[in-house]
């Protein structure tokens, strides 16, 4: 196996003929904390953070959630395009200097723009995607101010079209995870079959892993277990990094 030290490298692993679904370690998994509970929101379409953390009239709520909820039976015509802001208390008991840290969302509507600790972290255009930003240089042990300013406004240069026949919803619309891993890590895991039949099956995976110059020695271990949990086997692969000439 060979490969050079970018930041993405794709490798083929390997691949096993087995009789038993695969079942890979859970060694190399990213950590994912739910942070849906204990927000407030704030109906106010200002771009400003200074002035958006003045404003005294935010309001509790847990997400997921849309400022278009109840625009179907209030006494207002059409429903709001605009925007609004969320924030969060976010406590990290312990930080590691040997790992990443990211806000994932799963879905925010339409363009997000997200602030922790008073500076500008991430943003993103589109509702349908779920989308991640770093925040490993802006946090710190204790508690950490997230503001995250969404809009669901009119915008010509926006997919989906102005003119679509269906609404397009405002706000934090699903999950938010706080997630940690390692800065040297696996990651874009494709697992497929090319062979199945009665007596065997081939399993072939690709991955790529992230900073491998971060690390001289690198290990990925597979475990095979049976259907009902029982290990069959567990190998060990090793990749050590290869100077660029």
């Amino acid at each position: 196996m060979n490969y050079q030290p970018k930041h993405h490298n794709t490798l083929l692993l390997f691949t096993l003929f087995v009789f038993f679904q695969i079942c890979l370690s859970d060694s190399f998994a990213q950590t994912k904390l739910n942070i849906n509970d204990n927000w407030l929101y704030l109906e106010n379409h200002t771009s400003n953070l200074s002035e958006a953390q003045k404003n005294q009239n935010w309001v509790s709520l847990n997400l997921p959630h849309t400022w278009n909820a109840e625009d179907a039976t209030d006494l207002y015509p059409g429903y709001r395009r605009d925007a609004s802001w969320y924030q969060k208390k976010l406590t990290i008991s312990q930080i590691d200097k040997n790992k990443i840290y990211s806000l994932y969302f799963e879905g925010s509507n339409i363009t997000t723009k997200v602030y922790v600790n008073g500076k500008e972290a991430g943003s993103h255009i589109g509702g349908y995607i779920g989308f991640s930003i770093d925040i490993t240089n802006l946090i710190k042990e204790g508690n950490n101010d997230i503001f995250v300013r969404v809009d669901n406004s009119y915008d010509i240069e926006i997919i989906p079209s102005q003119k679509s026949d269906f609404f397009i919803y405002g706000g934090i619309t699903r999950d938010v995870w706080f997630v940690s891993k390692y800065k040297s890590h696996i990651e874009n895991l494709k697992i497929t079959t090319p062979e199945v039949s009665a007596k065997k099956a081939s399993v072939q995976i690709v991955s790529s892993i992230a900073n491998p110059e971060n690390s001289k020695e690198l290990s990925l271990t597979v475990t095979l277990k049976t259907p009902k949990g029982k290990k069959s086997l567990a190998k060990q692969f090793q990749f050590r990094i290869k100077p660029q000439l």
